[in-house]
């Protein structure tokens, strides 16, 4: 559809061909440093977020380039059911600890940012969006903590349906294994942290975007800095959340459309630098994830001879 309404596929592509052949070379340099920053501190913060089993940033590096690849390769964030698997053979995380790490980290994705945007939209506009951020920050914070508890209401049916399995007892462990995983209240400065390390993450990406955008479409990068960060958001929303498809392919395009609708910006340029922008970031994430795969590849052998040994 977004590519009918643009002029058809001869025009799009050739229009995307050159505004990719004739991007920016420092911008594209600086999009590549932001985007690998953010993987690093995306390490840091499975490091710091891990309640009961050591992560170190020798495995976490790695795997976190693999796991954001995945994530750009794989539709509805089959990536972060991956990353559980890659937790569990390349680091000895259990399948407990690793799902719960797992899902504070999107949930403060979420949350980071929402607070990030906001804080954005009202310097630019001067409104009291800048009010949301604390609370979009708090009732995340308090979702987390509340996490064991929301899990204890499952308990009994994990139980129920655990007792008709012929390997209940892998499922139980693993029910208890996510809800130790993910209790912080008696380590709410390693929530605190990894929120903190959330907001840094967000702020990056925000930034590796605009450096893209200005490297494909002066125009669109000439825009207001709180428009384009909100239509950034809704673009990364079609990735954080499990609406997207193979490679992203679409529905990312989509996010893009429509989050610079919601900032009052339409036409085919925005189509034809949504198409550029993403084909970029998505060559950026498989880039790195394949620089990462033999030293992921590489660590799990040496594991394999030291049990061996």
């Amino acid at each position: 559809m977004l590519i009918r309404s643009s002029g058809g596929p001869a025009t799009v592509l050739d229009s995307v061909r050159q505004s990719i052949s004739g991007a920016d070379g420092g911008l594209l340099a600086a999009a590549l440093g932001l985007f690998v920053a953010s993987q690093l501190l995306r390490a840091v913060r499975w490091k710091v977020l891990s309640l009961r089993t050591e992560i170190g940033l020798g495995s976490a590096v790695p795997l976190t380039s693999v796991h954001i690849g995945l994530g750009h390769l794989l539709p509805v964030r089959l990536s972060d059911v991956a990353m559980v698997g890659l937790f569990r053979h390349h680091a000895s995380v259990p399948l407990g600890d690793g799902t719960g790490v797992v899902i504070v980290s999107k949930l403060l994705d979420l949350v980071a940012m929402g607070s990030v945007v906001a804080v954005v939209v009202a310097a630019g506009t001067g409104g009291a969006a800048a009010a949301v951020a604390p609370a979009i920050a708090a009732a995340g914070v308090l979702g987390v903590l509340l996490m064991p508890w929301v899990l204890r209401w499952v308990r009994r049916p994990v139980a129920a349906v655990s007792a008709r399995l012929s390997r209940g007892h892998a499922l139980l462990r693993w029910y208890r294994e996510l809800r130790c995983a993910s209790s912080y209240r008696n380590s709410p400065l390693r929530l605190v942290a990894g929120l903190g390390i959330s907001l840094g993450v967000w702020i990056l990406k925000m930034l590796m975007f605009l450096m893209l955008l200005r490297a494909v479409s002066q125009p669109l990068g000439g825009l207001p800095v709180w428009k384009l960060f909100a239509a950034f958001a809704v673009t990364d929303l079609t990735m954080a959340l499990p609406v997207h498809g193979l490679l992203g392919v679409g529905t990312v395009e989509a996010g893009w459309t429509a989050g610079f609708a919601l900032a009052g910006v339409r036409g085919a340029e925005v189509v034809r630098a949504g198409f550029s922008v993403h084909i970029l970031w998505l060559a950026m994430a498989i880039l790195v994830m394949l620089a990462a795969l033999p030293v992921v590849l590489a660590g799990r052998r040496s594991r394999r001879g030291e049990t061996a040994g």
